[in-house]
C-alpha cells in the first residue's frame, strides 16, 4: 500500500481543493465530447453495457493494435482506441463525488460544474479535519474506482464482484479492496416536463469472499475487529506477505480467482519470483491479477514502483502470459512521468496500473 494513499491524515485545504478540481476539470473534458451522451447512457445501463463487452472480439486486440503489440499503453498512443473506455472509467468515479446530485441535463457544461465543486466544498475556516480527512477517502476510492473501471470498461476484467474470491496484498485499512473496487454506477435519466435530468449514483459492492493482508502493526487491532465480525466474509492476515502466502498454500481455503495489489509499496515485495512461486499455491486456474501503484514520497519511490511493475510485466511475459500496463501518464525522463498525471492528485491517484490473467499452471511452471 502506497504510504500516502491509506495514512489520510490532514490534508492542506489548498491540495484538497487542487485535487478534487483535478477530478472535475477530468469530468468536465469529457462532458465536452461527443461520446458523452453515450457514456451516460451506458452507465445507466451499466450492467447490460459489461454484458455487452464479454460478446466482443478479444479484449486485446485494440490494445495490442494501439501499443504496437507490446501491451504497454501511454497517454501517447491510447489515442482513439482506448480513450472511450478510459473516459467512461472517469465518469464511474466521479458518481462516487457527485453521490446523489441531481442536475438538468443542459447544465452538464463547464461553468455549471464548477461551480457545483465550489459548492461542495467547505470554506478553509468551515474545514475541520474530519472533514478533511473523508475528502481524502473519497478521492483515494474515486482512484480504486477508476482503476477497477479502466479494467472492466476495456474488458479485461469480467468476473463480477459477487462470483470474486479475493485476495488484497499490502491492503493497508482494506477500505478500498473490500468496497471501492467494486462499486457499480447507476445513474438515472429520467424526464419531467419535457427536461431531461441526470442524478448521479453508485452502488455499494463487494467480493463473495476476502482475504486481507499487511504487515503494518498500525492495522493490528483493525484487522482483530475485522476478523471477530461474522456478519462478513473478510479473513485478515496482520504479517509479512510471503509467510501468510505459505501458510494459506497448506489450509484449506477456496482458491483465489482475483488478486490486487492497489498503489503498491514495492518494498512489500523484493523478490518477485518469490513472490509468484508463493502466489501460486493460493490461486485458482483462471485468476485476474491487478497490480497499481501511486507516487510514493519521493521521485526515488516513484522510480522504485515503476521499475517493479515493469519486473512483474516481464515476468510475466516469459510465462507467455500476456500483461497488460496503463500508464496514466506522459513517457519521457522520470521528472516528466511523474509531473503528467492524467486523473487525479498526484498523492491520491494512480500512475500506473498492471493487468494479468494468470494460469496457476504458468505460474507453477515458470516460478516453481
Amino acid at each position: 500500500m502506497d504510504s500516502q494513499e491509506d495514512r489520510y491524515s490532514v490534508f492542506p485545504y489548498k491540495k484538497l481543493t487542487d485535487a478534487f478540481m483535478a477530478e472535475i476539470n477530468q469530468f468536465i473534458y469529457v462532458s465536452s465530447l461527443p461520446s458523452f451522451q453515450n457514456i451516460l447512457k451506458r452507465m445507466s445501463e451499466y450492467p447490460k453495457y459489461l454484458s455487452s463487452l464479454k460478446k466482443q472480439r478479444s479484449p486485446l486486440l485494440p490494445i495490442l493494435e494501439a501499443s504496437k503489440n507490446t501491451r504497454i499503453i501511454d497517454r501517447t498512443n491510447m489515442f482513439p482506441l482506448l480513450t472511450d473506455p478510459i473516459y467512461t472509467a472517469q465518469v464511474v468515479a466521479c458518481c462516487q463525488m457527485l453521490m446523489d446530485v441531481r442536475l438538468p441535463a443542459n447544465q452538464l457544461h463547464p461553468e455549471a460544474l464548477k461551480q457545483l465543486a465550489k459548492q461542495t466544498m467547505p470554506s478553509e475556516n468551515d474545514m475541520t479535519d474530519a472533514e478533511s480527512i473523508r475528502r481524502a477517502e473519497i478521492l483515494a476510492s474515486m482512484d480504486a474506482v477508476r482503476t477497477m473501471h479502466i479494467l472492466r470498461a476495456l474488458g479485461l476484467v469480467t468476473r463480477m464482484p459477487e462470483k470474486m474470491q479475493q485476495i488484497s496484498l499490502g491492503a493497508g485499512s482494506g477500505r478500498n479492496d473490500i468496497d471501492s473496487i467494486h462499486r457499480m454506477p447507476d445513474i438515472k435519466l429520467d424526464n419531467v416536463n419535457k427536461q431531461e435530468f441526470v442524478t448521479f449514483k453508485i452502488k455499494q459492492n463487494t467480493a463473495a469472499d476476502i482475504i486481507l493482508v499487511d504487515a503494518d502493526p498500525l492495522q493490528k487491532d483493525h484487522y482483530e475487529k475485522l476478523n471477530k465480525n461474522k456478519q462478513t466474509s473478510i479473513t485478515a492476515y496482520n504479517a509479512d506477505t510471503n509467510e501468510v502466502l505459505k501458510q494459506l498454500s497448506h489450509e484449506k481455503i477456496c482458491k483465489r480467482n482475483f488478486v490486487a495489489l492497489l498503489r503498491m509499496e514495492h518494498r512489500m515485495i523484493p523478490d518477485v519470483e518469490a513472490f509468484l512461486h508463493h502466489l501460486s499455491g493460493v490461486i485458482d486456474n483462471d485468476c485476474d491479477f491487478l497490480l497499481s501503484i501511486g507516487s510514493g514520497d519521493s521521485i526515488e519511490d516513484f522510480e522504485g514502483r515503476i521499475n517493479k511493475v515493469k519486473e512483474f510485466y516481464d515476468l510475466f511475459e516469459k510465462a507467455k502470459l500476456n500483461p497488460v500496463i496503463i500508464k496514466l501518464h506522459n513517457p519521457g525522463s522520470l521528472d516528466e512521468q511523474w509531473g503528467s498525471l492524467a486523473f487525479g492528485h498526484p498523492s491520491l491517484a494512480s500512475y500506473q496500473i498492471l493487468y494479468c490473467k494468470i494460469n496457476k499452471k504458468a505460474i507453477v511452471k515458470d516460478f516453481s
